[in-house]
């Protein structure tokens, strides 16, 4: 019975998660889990990110896993954090993002108007702040709630690089990795005139939490 009552508690909480991503519950709240599987709040959730990204005046930025349980990555400016990325990056899971513009839960819904889309929410609300729509063989469109659209395509496999256009298609942002260590460190640049766009702090993350689930084997949809 203890086991079993583990496991029904264990669902019980994800589902609460999920009832909260989706919107039917008004605050999001950041999960994380433990080496057993089971959620709790991210470790990450009291740490603050000062600096905005486009304040650092810097055009590249570097990413690097930084902790596995649960799984942490960060957004470097010359050494600086400007923004990290907690939690399992794959088509199951809810991740949180914090720059110092914003907090969004990101994850790939699967029931009400954006099921199957990769979905950033602001982690105070759920408003829906940006989405990911697959497109079959057109790479992907990345709306922001500011009616802004944004194309996400994949330019080479090895090494690694994808790149995200504005879309009259100019490159604003590419995205690569080591190819040694494709889910674990690499760059991502930033075009001039990206850094002026008002929504280049939630660009910067959601293109890393892209790419890493295109890499996920589970993520074939993303390719």
């Amino acid at each position: 019975m203890t086991v079993r009552n583990g496991v029904l508690k264990a669902i019980e909480s994800a589902g609460h998660w999920v009832r909260a991503f989706v919107g039917r519950d008004k605050k999001w709240e950041c999960p994380g889990r433990d080496q057993n599987g089971r959620p709790f709040p991210c470790g990450r959730k009291s740490q603050r990110v000062v600096r905005n990204i486009p304040d650092t005046g810097l055009l590249e930025l570097q990413w690097e896993r930084v902790e596995t349980s649960p799984t942490a990555y960060e957004l470097r400016a010359a050494g600086e954090v400007v923004a990290f990325l907690c939690g399992e990056v794959d088509l199951a899971s809810i991740c949180c993002v914090r720059t110092a513009s914003g907090d969004w839960g990101i994850a790939f819904e699967r029931e009400g108007p954006r099921a199957n889309h990769v979905v950033a929410r602001t982690a105070e609300t759920g408003t829906e702040a940006a989405w990911l729509v697959k497109r079959p063989l057109r790479g992907c469109l990345l709306s922001l709630s500011d009616d802004r659209d944004y194309h996400w395509t994949m330019v080479r496999w090895v090494p690694p690089l994808w790149s995200l256009t504005s879309a009259d298609g100019s490159s604003l942002l590419t995205l690569s990795a080591d190819v040694l260590s494709t889910r674990e460190r690499g760059s991502v640049a930033l075009a001039p005139e990206a850094i002026d766009l008002p929504d280049v702090s939630l660009l910067s993350v959601l293109a890393l939490y892209i790419f890493l689930l295109c890499t996920h084997r589970s993520a074939e949809w993303a390719t």
